[in-house]
């Protein structure tokens, strides 16, 4: 017991890789965040200054002979502001999709002490679409496996109908953090899969034998990456916990909430990377 809390307390290496590898997260993903929020309050802002009030059946009934004018030019805004805003929200999520690819090259090619190339950085793009595959495959078994377990959760509830309903709302917040705990856990495993295929790729630049590798690599190291998810779980608890009083002290500003939770998103995220590194490189 003793040997496994000190290599538990041992992960916590808050170097420069580690602080390096977290900013560059936090600034993009908290940029991103950024740009997508005001995207949509000028597009809110936008419909309103269209809409002027009124409401769709108000708006269909002053399409009239007499008002046609009037009716060609609210089209035309109409028009105007669809193309904008399919124009940018196209921008954005293919923008913010490259700026991805450079953002993983960059962490990535960090702990490998490489520089990052303009033909390796395109390489990285078509290793994300390729890893859509196994995403969507896993996306999958998540569905399934979450499925599973809250059958199985409510049918256990089935078989104690007495105490379930006397207290119906207790017994519905344990399930749904049951649920939560299942689909967590879940998530985890999916960075640790992706933790290694990103390292692998970043060595070997062949995309689908990377995928494979991260695979393999799992597998063959399973009692090390199955003690690092209870350590990612416990670390999770810990900083739920430790967030608790400051969300509720920036819960009345958004951008401060939001910003935080990321902080505390990728604070996680740069501590699991360089743990799976490091083990990696072992």
């Amino acid at each position: 017991m003793i040997k496994w809390f000190k290599e538990y307390v041992s992960t916590f290496k808050f170097t420069f890789d580690f602080w390096s590898t977290f900013l560059v997260d936090y600034v993009f993903f908290g940029g991103l965040w950024l740009l997508f929020t005001w995207f949509s309050e000028y597009v809110n802002m936008q419909s309103k200054g269209l809409m002027q009030g009124k409401s769709l059946e108000q708006i269909q009934q002053s399409f009239t002979p007499e008002n046609a004018q009037q009716s060609l030019a609210f089209l035309s805004q109409v028009s105007s502001f669809l193309w904008v805003f399919v124009a940018g929200l196209v921008l954005l999520i293919v923008g913010g999709f490259l700026l991805f690819g450079l953002e993983q090259a960059m962490i990535w090619y960090h702990f490998e002490r490489k520089k990052v190339s303009w033909k390796m950085y395109w390489k990285w793009n078509v290793f994300h679409v390729v890893l859509i595959i196994p995403l969507v495959l896993y996306g999958l078994f998540y569905l399934l496996i979450t499925l599973i377990f809250s059958g199985f959760f409510n049918f256990v509830i089935s078989l104690i109908p007495t105490l379930y309903f006397k207290a119906p709302s207790t017994f519905q917040a344990v399930v749904k953090f049951l649920n939560g705990v299942v689909s967590f856990s879940l998530g985890i495993w999916l960075l640790l899969l992706l933790f290694v295929m990103w390292y692998v790729f970043a060595q070997k630049y062949k995309v689908w034998e990377s995928i494979g590798d991260g695979f393999h690599l799992v597998w063959q190291r399973k009692m090390r990456f199955g003690k690092l998810f209870v350590f990612a779980l416990i670390m999770a608890v810990l900083f739920t916990l430790i967030a608790v009083p400051f969300r509720m002290l920036f819960a009345s500003v958004s951008v401060l909430s939001m910003g935080f939770d990321l902080f505390v998103l990728f604070f996680f995220v740069a501590w699991l990377r360089l743990v799976v590194v490091e083990m990696l490189k072992e």
